[in-house]
């Protein structure tokens, strides 16, 4: 977990296909073998952005 100057979270983890993500998602399906998702939440904890983060490989 990583704190911005306005107060906001960062929040990464492994995952797997399905995790819900945001319109504005760099990475907005599932990759393959190893991803990650990291997630975005404002000071007072609504989600700003969530995406995939990772590809086919290891």
């Amino acid at each position: 977990m990583v704190m911005d100057n306005a107060g906001g979270v960062y929040l990464t983890g492994s995952t797997s296909a399905g995790v819900p993500v945001t319109a504005s998602a760099p990475q907005p399906c599932f990759g393959g073998y190893s991803d990650i998702f990291v997630t975005h939440l404002n000071q007072n904890g609504a989600l700003m952005d969530r995406t995939y983060l990772g590809g086919p490989g290891v």
